[in-house]
C-alpha cells in the first residue's frame, strides 16, 4: 500500500438557498410555493450550507475521500 499524502478530495454541492438574487429569479412564485418543491420542505439556510462545506475539512469526516456532499434538501433525489 502506498503511503498517504494526507490529502483528501471532496466537493460540496448546494441546492436552493435564499440569497440576494433569489426574489428576482423567482418572479411570481411565492416562497411557500418554491419551498413546496423541495422534498424536505424548506430551502437551506446559508449557515447550513457553510457547515456542510466545512465538514470535509473537519476531523469529523474521518477517512472520507472523494466524496460529493450534497446539501440540497433532497432536490437531487427527485
Amino acid at each position: 500500500m502506498a503511503p498517504s499524502s494526507g490529502r483528501r478530495a471532496a466537493s460540496t454541492c448546494c441546492g436552493p438557498a435564499p440569497g440576494r438574487g433569489e426574489p428576482a429569479r423567482l418572479g411570481e412564485i411565492t416562497e411557500a410555493q418554491f419551498e413546496s418543491l423541495i422534498p424536505c420542505g424548506e430551502a437551506g439556510r446559508p449557515d447550513e450550507i457553510a457547515t456542510a462545506a466545512l465538514f470535509p475539512a473537519s476531523g469529523d469526516s474521518g477517512c472520507g475521500n472523494g466524496m460529493e456532499l450534497v446539501a440540497g434538501g433532497g432536490t437531487t433525489a427527485i
